[in-house]
């Protein structure tokens, strides 16, 4: 157990990271997330368990890995232009909201029926993202990056409910499916990407692509299959501090009292959600 925990450290700093760095790379989002997919799949192909797990899938399990590519896709490519629109922090901010997206999606699919603390937990998010918006308008680069951040959450939402009910596949198979048909929908737009850049932003790609994509995830799965599902949503929520103190010391960003109090307040109804869900033994 000592041992998962320490893999969880790992995996929630490196994720942390990630938000630094694609803001800190000159490349756009589709050229971030093309690198990052590309060199994270053929590494995976070089692991033997991994081709071996794809040699025995069924045509139904190969549509489940679709489906987990093309959520995965379309997560990353709007957390990449969130970030790029706005800071680093806020789009993490708004991303976390993928535990209040897990609330509705549940009651959509018929697993769970939201209660009090859960509706609760929705007024406090939305607050607590009001609070890090500096100023309402669609022309506001941070609303928009806020907005492209909360939907991004949404197609994250949908993932460890697919892994929830494909536990048949191997986690290996997985992330593989997740990286390889995510890169099949990033190479859509391989028009727009941006390959000449200098030689610091090819270094935050590789840093991008290895440890913070497929050491991280890599990890992160391992540590979601070993402890419960609360747990681990509990563990996640410190990518937020990461990510705040990171683009703080390293890319010089603003922490304002709004941004801290409205961290404060999406994390803890997050977690107010989750720990409501936890007890009608939903998740």
């Amino acid at each position: 157990m000592r041992r998962t925990f320490l893999e969880a450290g790992v995996a929630i700093i490196l994720l942390g990271l990630i938000s630094v760095l694609v803001k800190a790379v000159a490349a756009n989002a589709i050229t971030i997330g093309v690198f990052r997919l590309a060199v994270a799949v053929a590494l995976m192909l070089t692991f033997r368990r991994t081709r071996r797990g794809l040699a025995m899938l069924s045509r139904r399990q190969w549509l489940v890995l679709v489906l987990m590519g093309l959520f995965f896709g379309a997560h990353w490519l709007l957390f990449f232009l969130s970030i790029k629109m706005s800071t680093a922090s806020i789009a993490v901010l708004a991303l976390s909201s993928y535990g209040i997206h897990l609330l509705w999606l549940g009651r959509l699919l018929g697993e769970s029926r939201p209660g009090a603390a859960d509706f609760a937990a929705v007024l406090v998010a939305v607050f607590g993202n009001l609070l890090i918006i500096p100023e309402f308008s669609l022309e506001n680069h941070i609303t928009l990056g806020v907005l492209l951040g909360l939907l991004s959450g949404l197609f994250f939402a949908f993932l460890p409910i697919l892994h929830q009910k494909h536990p048949d596949l191997p986690a290996s198979v997985r992330v593989f499916g997740q990286f390889f048909f995510a890169l099949v929908f990033f190479m859509l737009f391989f028009p727009l990407t941006e390959w000449h850049l200098a030689a610091p932003d090819w270094i935050g790609l590789v840093i991008l692509a290895v440890p913070c994509t497929l050491v991280a995830h890599t990890l992160w799965v391992r540590v979601t299959t070993k402890l419960s599902t609360l747990t681990s949503s509990l563990i996640y929520y410190l990518i937020i501090p990461v990510s705040m103190f990171a683009s703080y010391f390293f890319l010089c960003e603003e922490m304002t009292p709004g941004k801290v109090v409205g961290a404060a307040l999406i994390i803890s109804a997050n977690l107010l959600g989750l720990s409501s869900q936890r007890r009608r033994r939903v998740i």
